[in-house]
């Protein structure tokens, strides 16, 4: 059962990777609409969603990234994996 629950997290994280690609030409151009730390916080998103944990987003910081990522296919599910905090 164990391995089944792995297999079926390692699609997901697979398919965000996908849904990722198929957004941006490249994943420069993420790094130049959202910050470099864009970049590494989308892969940290995909290491969530391996590991069915979540990462931390600021809601003022990160909103664009957070819209950006609302919009893939799947962007609701991905959304599960994203802990928002509210900005001071």
């Amino acid at each position: 059962m164990a391995a089944i629950v792995t297999m079926h997290r390692a699609s997901l994280s697979s398919n965000f990777v996908r849904e990722l690609l198929d957004e941006v030409e490249t994943l420069g151009t993420v790094a130049e609409e959202h910050g470099t730390g864009a970049l590494a916080f989308l892969f940290y998103l995909q290491a969530a969603i391996l590991n069915e944990t979540f990462v931390e987003a600021r809601n003022h910081d990160d909103a664009g990234l957070l819209a950006f990522i609302r919009r893939f296919p799947s962007g609701v599910t991905w959304m599960k994996h994203i802990r928002v905090l509210e900005s001071s």
